[in-house]
């Protein structure tokens, strides 16, 4: 079944903003013919410049809560104060979540 799913991983800090691990996650799972929400091609769309962190989160969590069936965490999740958020907000709107590792055992 396709799913609609929102990519969770640290960006702050990371080289390249985890852009590999982003694209890596989405190739495979565009793959399967799922629809992937990556956070930093949402980003695109917007002038960020003087954006502070928070003001990501509530675009990025805006898409997580309108168009996500599933939110999958990449490596690092557990260490990143925006996949916190993003996970607090599938806890609050009851969007099921996982790791990638869990999802790809669970959809083979």
């Amino acid at each position: 079944m396709k799913k609609r799913i929102f990519l969770s991983a640290p960006i702050t800090g990371q080289i390249n903003e985890n852009k590999g691990a982003f694209n890596d996650a989405a190739t495979i799972l565009r793959a399967m013919g799922h629809i992937v929400f990556v956070p930093y091609e949402i980003m695109q769309q917007y002038d960020t410049d003087g954006w502070e962190h928070i003001e990501f989160c509530r675009v990025c969590g805006s898409i997580l809560i309108a168009e996500a069936d599933i939110m999958i965490q990449l490596k690092g999740w557990e260490r990143s104060s925006g996949c916190a958020i993003e996970k607090a907000t599938c806890d609050l709107f009851k969007i099921e979540y996982m790791t990638i590792e869990e999802f790809l055992e669970n959809n083979k």
